[in-house]
């Protein structure tokens, strides 16, 4: 009875350490988009945000090292499946972050749900994610399609530029951005003008910007991107559009900035979660992130990235293990660390960090070549988000 009882005793001390301690490695798997549409807002610069913030770690937590992984997706749901099976039940992984895509996302909900894994969305954007396909396990750390259309929206309809047009691209993500801009908009009392609907992969856009010229709107929204946004932004520059009405380009990245100049894009004002110049933290990361990746600005997204990151890594200490449930529900629980301002995980996955209204400098205003933006004003994540009642997530009743 003895050796059986003191069996019985090794045999649980045993399962909790290995509760405890889980592989040899604290295992974080980046699945991305390395070569395709969304690489350069992604990709490569998020690879390395989740290796700085593992870097600040001394690449250890819990005594254990910190392994990053990466895959690309290819913006195909099938594919980030069968990655995504790989490495949760062949090689230990512990966390999915980045992924980048919401069909990927969304279809990997089942899988992270039944395995109890982690999951840190970062570029993912359908507010489904913190809606009907909540999780414990997932959490949404940048920018999703609610706060796209409703930050800066709102933030300008309050400083007087309440009559608005959109150039708006054809498909699901357009429409979807634009109703929720619109219903913003007409809550406080601005007006939309109308609108115009442009097909994916356009390159002339002359007659479209001459109809949003002739609405006399205030503000003219750009609901595009990748290199249809280059281009159009390009032919508004060519029009003078600028002169006439303030341009809001809905997602507008470093890369177009540099692409195109700030002869063309000065005076564009845009909403984002990150602005390099806000304080010590962020300039110390902006100015690493520049040297380490071949003098490229980060995206919000690659930021964000490493801010996920290091929290999840922060949680994992302070849960004392890596075993998902408990370090899902210790990321709930505890203050997010976004550059030494603090801020939560709501019920529903959706991270609160503030948004800041930007506007692109003048040539003569940059005082470098990766000088970009001037603040304008900060949008607090309470409003920039969708209200945690009005979203369908059985964890927010």
């Amino acid at each position: 009875m003895r050796i059986t009882g003191l069996l019985g005793a090794l045999l649980v001390l045993a399962g909790m350490a290995q509760a405890l301690a889980g592989t040899d490695a604290v295992k974080i798997g980046v699945l991305t988009d390395m070569s395709g549409t969304y690489s350069d807002n992604l990709g490569p610069g998020a690879v390395l945000a989740a290796q700085m913030a593992v870097d600040e770690f001394g690449g250890k937590v819990l005594g254990k090292p910190v392994q990053i992984m990466v895959a690309d997706h290819q913006n195909k749901p099938d594919v980030g499946i069968t990655i995504v099976r790989q490495w949760l039940d062949v090689d230990g992984v512990d966390t999915v972050t980045e992924i980048g895509n919401s069909s990927v996302a969304l279809a990997l909900h089942d899988i992270l749900e039944t395995r109890k894994k982690v999951a840190l969305l970062v570029g993912a954007a359908s507010t489904d994610l913190t809606g009907k396909f909540c999780s414990r396990y997932t959490s949404q750390w940048n920018l999703d399609t609610y706060a796209t259309a409703n930050g800066v929206t709102r933030a300008l309809v309050a400083s007087g530029q309440n009559s608005w047009y959109f150039i708006t691209v054809d498909y699901t993500y357009g429409a979807s951005v634009q109703s929720a801009a619109t219903k913003t908009i007409e809550s406080l009392g601005g007006t939309v003008m109308g609108s115009v609907k442009v097909a994916l992969g356009e390159t002339e856009f002359s007659q479209y910007l001459l109809r949003a010229q002739a609405s006399q709107a205030k503000v003219i929204g750009f609901i595009i991107a990748g290199n249809d946004l280059s281009q159009a932004l390009k032919q508004a520059n060519e029009f003078a559009l600028a002169k006439s009405a303030q341009l809001v380009p809905f997602l507008l990245f470093p890369s177009h900035i540099a692409s195109l100049g700030l002869d063309v894009t000065k005076g564009l004002v845009v909403a984002d979660s990150f602005y390099a110049d806000h304080n010590d933290r962020t300039r110390a990361f902006a100015t690493s992130f520049v040297a380490k990746f071949h003098g490229k600005v980060p995206t919000s997204n690659q930021v964000t990235e490493y801010v996920a990151v290091r929290n999840y890594l922060l949680a994992v200490q302070a849960a004392g293990t890596d075993d998902g449930p408990a370090v899902a529900d210790k990321l709930r629980a505890m203050d997010i660390d976004n550059f030494g301002e603090k801020t939560r995980i709501r019920a529903d996955g959706r991270v609160l960090r503030d948004l800041y209204l930007l506007q692109v400098k003048s040539p003569q205003e940059a005082k470098g070549p990766t000088d970009y933006f001037k603040y304008l004003s900060t949008i607090p994540g309470a409003t920039a988000y969708r209200p945690e009642s009005a979203a369908e997530c059985p964890l927010a009743r």
